[in-house]
């Protein structure tokens, strides 16, 4: 299901930590990046709903990022 890049995630991970990155840890992260987008983009759509829009917004991306923290 996965369409974000490992290699990318496996290049954040490293970058940012400074330390070899398990195939695992990136892994890991990847199922919870996916999680997250697919939590944040339903409650972004959900609010463009109850506003009666059938546009996704940007304001609605950041109140969903509120929403999930």
């Amino acid at each position: 299901m996965s369409e974000l890049p490992k290699a990318q995630i496996e290049k954040l991970l490293k970058e940012f930590s400074g330390m070899r990155v398990s195939a695992e840890a990136v892994v890991e992260l990847l199922e919870h990046l996916e999680e997250t987008a697919i939590s944040t983009g339903n409650t972004a759509a959900d609010l463009a709903a109850t506003s009666r829009r059938k546009t996704v917004t940007q304001d609605d991306v950041k109140l969903a990022v509120k929403g999930n923290l």
